[in-house]
Parts: C-alpha cells; sequence; structure tokens
C-alpha cells in the first residue's frame, strides 16, 4: 500500500530562497528544518520519511507543509507569541542611560559601569532594577560602556602637582618604544 502523500507546489524562486536558507550556515536550525520539509515535501517525499530524514516528528511535517502550502514563504515565519510584553518605564530606561553614560563613583573602582554594577548603584537610590533588564537596555540602544572607542576614566590616583603628567606620560611612552622594539 502506497503512502499518502500530499503536494506542495514550490516556486523557482521560493526554492532558491529555501535553498539558500538551507545552506546559511549562520541560519537558525529551525529555519533550516521548516525550508528542508518543504523541500522534501515539493519533492513528493512522504511525511514519515521527511521527518524521519529531517529529524523531527510527523506532525511537525505536517504542521510546516500545511502552513507553507497556506500562506507561502511567509508561512514558515513564527506565528506572534500570546500575551502583552514586558513594559519598562521611560523614566527608569531614561535613568539607566543617563548613568551609563556617566563615571562611576570612586568607591566602586571602576573605569566604566558594567550591567551588574549598574543595578546596584540604582539599587542604592531605592530603584530596584535587575542587571539582565539593564543589559538589555543597553542592547536595544547600542551601548556597550566596556567599549569604549576614545576613553576610559581613569582609576589611578591623581599625579602629584609637581609630576602633574610626566610620569604617565613617560610610562606610556616607554610602553609603546617597547611594543616597537
Amino acid at each position: 500500500m502506497a503512502a499518502h502523500v500530499r503536494v506542495v507546489e514550490v516556486p523557482d524562486a521560493d526554492r532558491r530562497e529555501l535553498q539558500r536558507r538551507v545552506r546559511d550556515k549562520g541560519a537558525l536550525a529551525r529555519v533550516v528544518e521548516r525550508a528542508r520539509i518543504v523541500l522534501l515535501a515539493a519533492e513528493r517525499v512522504p511525511g514519515k520519511q521527511i521527518a524521519a530524514m529531517v529529524g523531527c516528528a510527523e506532525p511537525t511535517v505536517v504542521t510546516w507543509r500545511g502552513r507553507y502550502a497556506e500562506r507561502g514563504l511567509a508561512g514558515l515565519e513564527d506565528l506572534p507569541r500570546p500575551g502583552k510584553p514586558a513594559q519598562l518605564p521611560e523614566e527608569l530606561r531614561d535613568r539607566v542611560l543617563e548613568l551609563t553614560l556617566t563615571e562611576p563613583p570612586e568607591r566602586y573602582g571602576a573605569t566604566h559601569w558594567s550591567s551588574r554594577l549598574l543595578a546596584t548603584a540604582l539599587a542604592g537610590e531605592g530603584t530596584p532594577i535587575s542587571h539582565a533588564t539593564i543589559a538589555r537596555i543597553w542592547h536595544r540602544f547600542g551601548v556597550q560602556p566596556w567599549r569604549a572607542q576614545t576613553f576610559k576614566f581613569s582609576t589611578d590616583p591623581p599625579p602629584s602637582p609637581a609630576d602633574a603628567a610626566g610620569s604617565q606620560i613617560r610610562d606610556i611612552v616607554g610602553l609603546c618604544g617597547a611594543l616597537r622594539r
């Protein structure tokens, strides 16, 4: 008895896009899996066989084959998840960004803020916030305080007035000279 095969028609443009997704080394595994399922279905491979070849359950094959048949490539995208996304008050977000762009107090002995250090400082102000939330804010706005491109705040003690910049400059020049050798 022959296995029932649901026919999935894949236009050439879609086939090229699906093949690109399968070959893409940086693609998410779920994207590759969905593309492989549709390509195998287009070759009239039975669902059980597709599941075995791709390494998934047969209902997964049925789902993605059906979604592609109904909506094309757009059907292979994740559907929106239920629930309301968490809302962060704008004032708190602005405070995190404002503090991030300032020098940490000397008592912390740091050249820049870390998410944990900033969370500690904000908790001290009576504003509890997790370091993970701070990291998400930084990520969303592209802030990377650990990668200051122009300078970092120095934690070295200030030089004495008599030797204001002399010793630090000699240290830097000496280091640069040693690197050239």
